[in-house]
């Protein structure tokens, strides 16, 4: 059974680290967010820069549907079944998973069967014996599933420009941020202005080894450092608005959120990445502007204020 390599073993070579990490963060956003028919539509993007036309796409047929079947690569038998409703119980998800496979089976000429799922704190006990019971149900018929690790090392394996266009989105680099202006941040910072703000929230300088001490990856670093690009312009900006605490508000903001995310157990690299969703707002097919923009405000508050941790040596001085 020839099954496609969904896991190569390295990202595209021609992608700078920052972005590398802009595309990951992108990315993982999209692919927590997006539910139903968008998921499915993204999957068979991701499927289709991979494999060109040797992936075929199904459209539902009046009453017969698609026949259980959310996409397929025929040359190999591997056929789709995508799931990322927004509510489900597992064991109905576990049943439906059984008549998606029995239907696909009866249907069409299966050799893999990959469900394709979007909970990125991986499958549930239900889920994971159902897939070993549908191994051991027909042999000759190989049952797998695919989580944001596979889907994502499947998307990376392709050329930058297919990555754009799966994404939507182009990352930001030193040229494309000397195209930003005022409207750009205007834009930004007043999305984040308008999130819930704790005016009580300490806003403290920060140490130079905070990447490390925060154990942000160097890609992140890398894309912060495109971010510091313009850093003069937002400083410039919150210099001569009307407003004299709007910077201070702005930044509480971001730091309520920091601790919010940070206090839910999640890694730094997933805090970073929801930070700047905060930042850039849940809609990753904005304008290379407004991408731009939402990055120098991010990496002019990571360097202001204590939206990380504050190294040791850093927490004595300020005593």
């Amino acid at each position: 059974m020839r099954v496609p390599n969904s896991s190569p073993n390295c990202d595209p070579p021609c992608l700078r680290p920052a972005s590398r990490m802009f595309y990951e963060l992108a990315f993982r956003a999209q692919y927590a967010e997006k539910r139903g028919t968008e998921f499915q539509r993204f999957v068979e993007d991701v499927l289709e820069k991979k494999y060109g036309s040797g992936f075929r796409r199904v459209k539902p047929s009046g009453r017969i549907g698609d026949e259980k079947n959310d996409g397929y690569i025929p040359e190999i038998g591997m056929y789709l079944q995508v799931h990322a409703p927004s509510t489900l119980k597992q064991t109905d998800l576990a049943r439906k998973m059984d008549e998606d496979f029995e239907g696909a089976v009866r249907a069409w000429n299966v050799e893999t069967w990959v469900f394709v799922h979007n909970d990125r704190e991986g499958m549930s006990a239900p889920v994971n014996h159902k897939i070993d019971e549908l191994n051991a149900r027909r042999k000759g018929i190989c049952a797998v599933a695919w989580n944001r690790e596979d889907l994502r090392k499947l998307l990376f394996s392709l050329p930058e420009e297919d990555i754009a266009a799966v994404l939507g989105v182009w990352s930001p680099t030193f040229q494309t941020m000397t195209d930003i202006g005022m409207d750009d941040l205007r834009d930004v910072i007043a999305h984040v202005a308008s999130q819930s703000v704790d005016p009580l929230s300490p806003i403290r300088p920060v140490p130079q080894d905070k990447v490390k001490r925060n154990k942000l990856s160097e890609a992140v670093e890398d894309l912060l450092r495109v971010g510091m690009a313009r850093f003069d312009l937002v400083e410039r900006y919150f210099a001569t608005d009307p407003n004299p605490a709007l910077g201070s508000e702005i930044a509480s903001a971001i730091h309520g959120e920091y601790e919010r995310l940070r206090d839910s157990g999640m890694g730094p690299e997933d805090v970073f990445q929801e930070l700047w969703g905060h930042v850039h707002g849940r809609d990753w097919r904005g304008s290379a502007n407004h991408e731009c923009a939402a990055l120098a405000v991010l990496a002019y508050f990571f360097s202001t204020c204590d939206i990380f941790e504050r190294s040791e040596q850093d927490v004595r001085g300020s005593l």
